[in-house]
């Protein structure tokens, strides 16, 4: 196999770059397990479907919340555990394969009892997905660390970027025809309730395996890992350490703590539309538009600043992004803009939504992987979740907060988040330069 092109790029890079026989071939299967991943969860997207189906189930936004909730709980604090687990294993590709498959298999039977149940027993189905999100969730943060360290190991520096950035150009490539599924299927004249949301799991658990299949050819190289295993005990003492040595490390977390706030609002987008603005359940379809377009613009732009310009580059976008959206969420409404045209102009909320959470996750994971060395990557892989474990309540809180303020008040808290975020990135140093 020829050499990935490496991209001409302005930044004095100092870390090396290594290229393998499998760099090219692990390169695409990752880019496909990703894309069908992201493609997948298009059609049950946490901010623009998702809310809608719990709604016909509950009027609790505490519920929607929480939702997200144990999305963001789920996929951050089993790190932990991994990391403990994986920490001096030079295989990850097993236990990756193992959590992964296993956390997908409950949407299957949740689609069909979704078909059976959501009208005689609302109650019965909002368990049923609760604890099926709690499983995925679960597995899926138990899979990140396996799957980063991989990605580490199988992708030089100055390709991660364009990886990141072809995952999600790709899954957002996919999500266009999602919305429009979508759209179909809760529109006027589509699939009865609740056939529509039952067709749509089905479809979200079909992609998720074809990921799982992808994941299986990855060639993991083998790299130099921790001579000796490290329990969680170990594991949590070894945060203070990072903390008060690890000045870059430090910084991240403060910075990525802010951004966190910014998701206080994102559960909520969809239901201010559906209340405030009368918007139809068929506009979902639009919103997954939006968040679909927000997705491949993002994802071009992520992947050049990443490569090119760096890591934190990316991170100050991100929290640009984290104000314009809420403030967008604020603004569009008072437009005066005519139904249906003002649906249209408010995916845009949902497009610069969709290009923050793409942005975070290239910006802080490409951040994360460059300042850790081989034998502790593991190791800083799990403990920066338990750091990031208070950002996981803030949908609940958002929740909370609209029983006693208005929507357009926990929107200006999400936007505060990303600029006090933006001011924090400011003292993050590129890791590949010797330029701040």
């Amino acid at each position: 196999m020829g050499r990935l092109p490496q991209a001409s790029c302005p930044v004095p890079v100092v870390i090396e770059v290594r290229e393998d026989s499998h760099t090219k071939w692990n390169f695409m299967v990752i880019t496909a397990d990703a894309t069908c991943y992201i493609g997948a969860l298009a059609f049950m997207e946490a901010s623009a479907v998702l809310p809608i189906f719990v709604r016909t189930l509950t009027d609790s936004t505490v519920i929607i919340g929480l939702l997200i909730t144990i999305q963001r709980a789920g996929w951050l604090l089993p790190q932990l555990a991994a990391a403990s687990f994986l920490h001096h294993r030079p295989r990850k590709k097993p236990f990756l394969l193992l959590v992964a498959t296993v956390g997908r298999l409950p949407f299957a039977p949740l689609a069909v009892l979704i078909y059976f149940l959501a009208k005689p027993n609302p109650a019965l189905v909002l368990w049923l997905l609760g604890l099926s999100y709690a499983v995925f969730w679960a597995t899926d943060g138990m899979s990140i660390v396996p799957w980063n360290d991989i990605i580490a190991k199988s992708i030089p520096p100055t390709l991660r970027g364009r990886l990141f950035g072809a995952q999600q150009f790709l899954g957002a490539g996919i999500a266009i025809g999602a919305g429009e599924v979508v759209r179909r299927a809760l529109g006027q004249g589509g699939i009865d309730y609740p056939a529509n949301y039952a067709l749509l799991f089905a479809i979200m658990f079909t992609g998720l395996m074809l990921s799982s299949f992808f994941l299986s050819l990855v060639r993991e190289p083998i790299r130099p890992v921790a001579a000796e295993p490290l329990n969680i005990a170990q594991l949590l003492r070894m945060i203070p350490r990072a903390w008060r040595e690890r000045r870059d490390f430090r910084r991240m977390i403060k910075t990525q703590l802010l951004t966190s706030i910014g998701p206080i609002a994102i559960p909520f987008y969809v239901i201010y539309a559906e209340t405030r603005l009368g918007a139809p359940a068929w506009t979902s379809g639009v919103f997954v538009w939006g968040g679909t377009i927000g997705g491949i613009v993002g994802s071009l732009a992520w992947a050049y600043l990443s490569d090119c310009r760096g890591s934190v580059r990316v991170i100050r976008g991100v929290c640009w992004l984290g104000f314009f959206g809420p403030i967008a969420a604020i603004a569009v409404p008072l437009l005066g803009l005519p139904v249906p045209a003002l649906y249209y102009a408010y995916a845009v909320v949902f497009a610069v939504t969709a290009a923050a959470g793409g942005g975070s996750w290239i910006g802080f994971t490409n951040y994360l992987l460059e300042i850790a060395g081989e034998e502790e990557r593991a190791a800083l892989l799990g403990i920066t979740p338990t750091l990031l474990a208070p950002m996981v309540m803030m949908p609940v809180i958002g929740g909370w907060l609209l029983k006693i303020i208005p929507y357009e008040a926990v929107f200006a808290v999400a936007a505060a988040g990303g600029l006090f975020g933006w001011f924090a990135s400011r003292k993050l140093r590129e890791p590949r330069s010797t330029q701040p």
